[in-house]
């Protein structure tokens, strides 16, 4: 049996590593930010950055530049620019790396030909998350009334979560009975 879109009036997405390239954008800019920034080289300081992105997460740049500092004073290395330097430039970088998988706006673009809704269930900061869909050029394919991220949801930790989900399907005030499906990089 052979996936069928319209078998689901629903399409929720995720959107780190399933519409847009998010993880190897933020390699490529901390690989870039580490090059151009610094006296220290990617591969002096890439096993502690992998730990400092595993501790703070990929969304804390200024976090994880201030412990990339710290570790390349302790080695007898200098910054050329402050940690706060180094963050921002690693952001702008990040943010104009971004970009959608080849096939995305297609995909949803045919999807709403056939009238089925499509929203946006991920993690993270409701404003980071939108200006990433921005920079990779896919917010105008979605209503901002159907991007629900987990910082509107305190009482949860992570998506797929089903308070995230049955809040989605309350507020978009279907009437029909849903079948959805949640295209998501994150197996569950």
């Amino acid at each position: 049996m052979s996936f069928q879109p319209a078998n689901y009036s629903v399409h929720l997405f995720d959107i780190d590593d399933t519409l847009i390239t998010t993880s190897e954008s933020y390699t490529r800019a901390y690989e870039k930010t580490l090059r151009d920034l610094t006296d220290v080289s990617y591969e002096e300081l890439r096993t502690a950055l992998l730990l400092f992105i595993k501790i703070f997460g990929s969304g804390l740049p200024g976090r994880i530049w201030e412990a990339v500092y710290k570790e390349a004073a302790s080695a007898g290395k200098c910054l050329k620019y402050s940690p706060e330097e180094a963050a921002e430039q690693y952001l702008d970088w990040y943010m104009g790396m971004l970009s959608a998988y080849s096939s995305v706006e297609k995909y949803i673009t045919e999807l709403k030909k056939m009238n089925i809704s499509v929203g946006i269930i991920s993690n993270g900061d409701y404003k980071r998350q939108t200006e990433k869909l921005c920079a990779a050029g896919l917010f105008d394919l979605f209503n901002p009334d159907m991007i629900y991220v987990s910082s509107m949801f305190p009482e949860i930790d992570k998506k797929p979560s089903p308070v995230m989900i049955r809040q989605w399907i309350t507020n978009t005030a279907f009437s029909q009975p849903l079948r959805f499906i949640m295209v998501t990089d994150v197996k569950t």
